[in-house]
């Protein structure tokens, strides 16, 4: 004879209980009787699991077992809000990434798009960013000078002294008039 898991439910289907609980949790303690913790912190007398089960939201909240029973103790259960388990789980599960932000140049730009462009630099340092600046030649345009491709690269890291905590994070790498790429990073917000 076949039966169906769709239909028997009682066959062997799968308990549907929070995974962040762990196995002790709501309908899954192994006891008749707990001692609730109250929001004060207080351990409470041993009442009936299934009046502490009704007595909460069962929407909003999750009752999990912190002690294991005792021969003839009843095990210790506390009512946790779910919110909270979901946004600590959200944080360890999302660790903060520096964003890395780049910015190309050329060796021979402007002294107004230079300022924009140093303007777009402070504003990410001040957000906390990490920021790659690569300097190069220009296929087509004009050819800047060593002197002019020095002033270039001292007027960003002018720029860069201007912004608190900010700092060079990683070594220039590359030569001044042909390909340069700098690194800073600006002091993450808290």
């Amino acid at each position: 004879m076949f039966i169906s898991r769709r239909f028997a439910p009682n066959l062997g289907a799968p308990l549907l209980r929070n995974p962040q609980a762990g196995p002790h949790c709501d309908e899954n303690i192994n006891a008749s009787q707990v001692h609730l913790v109250s929001a004060d912190g207080k351990l409470e007398p041993a009442q009936p699991l299934s009046i502490v089960l009704s007595s909460f939201d069962r929407k909003n909240f999750f009752l999990v077992q912190v002690s294991p029973p005792d021969e003839d103790e009843a095990p210790v259960c506390k009512i946790i809000d779910k919110r909270t388990v979901r946004a600590t789980e959200r944080k360890k599960a999302k660790p903060v990434k520096k964003i890395l932000k780049q910015l190309e140049l050329n060796w021979a730009i402007g002294a107004n798009d230079l300022g924009h462009r140093l303007n777009k630099l402070e504003e990410f340092l001040r957000d906390g960013k990490r920021v790659e600046i690569v300097l190069d030649v220009k296929k087509k345009g004009k050819v800047a000078s060593k002197e002019e491709a020095a002033a270039v690269v001292s007027r960003i890291r002018a720029r860069v002294n201007e912004v608190e905590g900010a700092r060079e994070w990683k070594p220039a790498e590359g030569a001044v008039g042909v390909q340069m790429t700098l690194n800073f990073q600006g002091k993450a917000k808290k």
